[in-house]
C-alpha cells in the first residue's frame, strides 16, 4: 500500500507539476508541500480535498487507502 507522500509525488510527477506551481494553484506553501511529500506531516482535512480536487483523484486514494 502507498503512503499518502508517495502518491502525492507520484500524482505531482504523472501531472508534470512543479511544487511552486502547486503552490499557485492551491493555495498550499511550498514548505508545506514539501513536508507532504517527505513524509514529514499529513495535510489537515481542507488541504487534503483540496490536493484531491486537485489532481482529480478522491481522498481515499490520496491517502493509499483504495487503488
Amino acid at each position: 500500500m502507498m503512503t499518502f507522500a508517495q502518491r502525492l509525488r507520484a500524482l505531482k510527477k504523472g501531472k508534470g507539476v512543479s511544487y511552486s506551481r502547486m503552490e499557485k494553484e492551491t493555495g498550499i506553501s511550498i514548505a508545506m508541500l514539501y513536508r507532504y511529500a517527505s513524509d514529514r506531516t499529513e495535510p489537515r482535512l481542507s488541504y487534503l480535498i483540496w490536493l484531491a480536487d486537485y489532481f482529480g483523484v478522491t481522498t481515499d486514494y490520496l491517502l493509499g487507502w483504495e487503488d
